[in-house]
């Protein structure tokens, strides 16, 4: 009885590291995918290169950076939320902490964007963002 206990307890464990280990392989593949994305498509490096020289953006540029800060935001709120449910560590979710401010408060289009799209993302996920962003002032 007390050796399936035992045995019970180690295979749970490894059950759980192994979890933990593909949330992060499944995260850190994501995020790889949007930044490399952003550096290969010419377009959206352009665009991408004008917001942080807080250039001028037309409608069809401002659109574009609008897509891909929402799909990149919705991959931090992902983090956060493997984080909150203990399959990535603090540490993880701390590495992220400079790239959300940069898409939330760096310039005035991340700043425009997080205050026009917040509502998107759930409120644990906010309050984060709002915690940082306040902690950077």
């Amino acid at each position: 009885m007390i050796i399936g206990i035992v045995f019970l307890i180690i295979e749970i464990s490894q059950n759980t590291t192994a979890t933990e280990n593909e949330a992060v392989f499944a995260l850190q593949s994501a995020i790889s995918e949007s930044v490399l994305i952003a550096a290969t498509n010419d377009e959206l490096f352009n665009v991408m290169s004008k917001i942080y020289e807080n250039r001028e953006l037309d409608h069809q540029e401002a659109f574009r950076a609008a897509i891909y800060f929402s799909s990149t935001m919705a991959l931090f709120e992902y983090a956060h939320s493997q984080y909150e449910a203990g399959l990535i560590s603090e540490e993880l979710l701390k590495s992220y902490e400079d790239d959300i401010l940069l898409f939330t408060n760096s310039t005035g289009f991340s700043k425009s964007f997080w205050k026009n799209n917040r509502n998107s993302l759930t409120e644990k996920f906010r309050n984060y963002v709002d915690a940082l962003i306040a902690a950077q002032k």
